[in-house]
């Protein structure tokens, strides 16, 4: 077992404050173990089907989402996420970096990355 690096404190605070933020994100719409149907979040790849989200930390202070999806009675989530999106690119948004707007969607753009990384239900045609 090879023994894991803390990251700096700022990292570490800025890594927790987003895995946070998709936790009470997925809390707040009702994604939790007792959650019969899954939360269904569109993405440009497709809509991704979110059953459960939980928060972990490890003893060193390292914190990251894991997602189950649709049809996920493994024991294990189908994706760990360590230092989780929080922004989403909308035209309207209220973030500017580097000249894109974007808006504070936690839940959202967690589902953007699995979606672009295969998790999709079901592709979108383009």
């Amino acid at each position: 077992m090879t023994k894991s690096t803390p990251l700096p404190a700022s990292s570490s605070a800025v890594a927790k404050g987003r895995v946070d933020a998709v936790h009470a994100a997925a809390r707040a719409v009702g994604v939790d173990t007792h959650r019969d149907i899954p939360h269904v979040v569109p993405t440009s790849y497709g809509d991704v089907r979110i059953e459960k989200v939980t928060r972990q930390e490890d003893p060193w202070g390292v914190t990251w989402i894991e997602v189950w999806l649709e049809g996920g009675s493994a024991p294990e989530p189908h994706w760990r996420i360590f230092n989780p999106p929080t922004l989403v690119r909308d035209p309207a948004g209220d973030v500017v970096i580097a000249g894109q707007r974007y808006r504070k969607d936690p839940l959202a753009a967690v589902a953007e990355t699995i979606a672009a990384n295969g998790g999709a239900a079901q592709r979108r045609i383009r």
